[in-house]
């Protein structure tokens, strides 16, 4: 099958500067929303070596055009999850991030940090996850995948409106294939060699995130029994692959 084209970039650009403009969002902000890299925004914004980029990659062109203004305003009022956000603070934590610092970058107290992060959060504005993903991006940015070392990606398995990115991660199986397309067009094959579920409250945080020497492949979401009470799943879905 061929790949598709890249694609003129204009537009785009227009896009996500509409986008910044009228939603307020910040370029690591927005990119953590499109699941695109920050470096691939900058360049659209500011050009490359006092150019501008001319083409983009039809991945990251569809993830941008997917946003919608509505949708970028929505970050700051929208409730999710927060299970994401809590592994993410977990490792912040981990890797010397204070809680006052990660109180400042979330807009969330002391005390809220605090129930996020033993788990009695069951959810954050949006606009939190993605400022802590955004963060967590920076610390590691080394986390590509198909490069050395873990790649992590995680995401929700539904929300308040329906099916979400990971709906269907449970429906693997041990030996199936993933395929992951990078914003720089690279595309990298991982096999699945382990699929766990655990519970939220001894999630392995030093497993999942710390240092390896493989070519690996994490991805995370929600499972187990849901909580109606507390609005939340009582486990995570844990599946680790490995580069093929």
């Amino acid at each position: 099958m061929a790949e598709e084209p890249w694609l003129d970039s204009a537009p785009f650009r227009a896009h996500v500067v509409h986008l910044m403009s009228a939603s307020g969002l910040s370029v690591r902000e927005l990119a953590a929303l499109s699941r695109v890299s920050v470096r691939l925004i900058r360049r659209l914004i500011r050009g490359r070596d006092g150019r501008p980029v001319r083409r983009i990659d039809p991945l990251s062109a569809h993830r941008l055009f997917g946003v919608t203004l509505l949708e970028a305003r929505l970050v700051r009022s929208r409730l999710v999850p927060a299970g994401c956000a809590r592994a993410t603070v977990l490792i912040l934590r981990e890797r010397g991030r204070s809680v006052g610092s990660l109180a400042r970058l979330t807009g969330l107290s002391s005390g809220d940090l605090g129930r996020l992060a033993d788990g009695s959060l069951a959810t954050v504005c949006q606009i939190v996850e993605l400022r802590l993903t955004a963060a967590l991006i920076e610390l590691d940015g080394s986390s590509v995948p198909g490069e050395l070392g873990p790649a992590v990606l995680a995401g929700h398995r539904d929300s308040l409106v329906g099916p979400a990115v990971f709906w269907r991660l449970t429906d693997l199986r041990l030996g199936d294939t993933v395929i992951v397309t990078r914003s720089d067009g690279v595309t990298a094959r991982f096999e699945i060699a382990q699929i766990r579920r655990v519970a939220r409250a001894s999630f392995p945080t030093e497993q999942v995130y710390g240092a390896t020497p493989d070519r690996m492949l994490r991805l995370i979401t929600c499972g187990g029994l849901y909580d109606h009470v507390h609005g939340r799943y009582l486990d995570n879905v844990l599946v680790v692959a490995l580069a093929v």
